[in-house]
């Protein structure tokens, strides 16, 4: 949860959870402008659960964070024109670029 805390300090408003089983209904969230999650979560992975976040937030940019080397990844996160992949280590500064980016385009719809 250092992510989460680093976005706080940055005034960020941050909702973190452990696991997509700890995620609340995803309708029941209420207002969302982005979404960060890591591809290697408890149960599933990012993008499965990047899928269904689309699914209920069509319009919500959603970057996905990874330490996987595989190059499967690029593809997979490529024709998902709603995700944007970082690798790991994160470069916090650009991270932090593609959050704001996604707000701003949460600020026009």
């Amino acid at each position: 949860m250092a992510l989460a805390d680093m976005l706080r300090d940055d005034g960020h408003r941050v909702e973190a959870f452990d696991a997509p089983s700890s995620v609340p209904p995803l309708e029941s969230l209420g207002h969302v402008a982005v979404l960060v999650t890591d591809y290697q979560l408890p149960e599933s992975n990012g993008l499965e659960f990047a899928d269904a976040f689309h699914t209920a937030y069509p319009s919500v940019p959603i970057i996905l964070v990874t330490a996987d080397p595989c190059s499967h990844l690029d593809g997979a996160a490529g024709s998902r024109p709603y995700v944007q992949l970082h690798r790991k280590p994160i470069d916090y500064r650009t991270l932090n670029a593609s959050i704001r980016k996604g707000l701003a385009h949460d600020r026009v719809r």
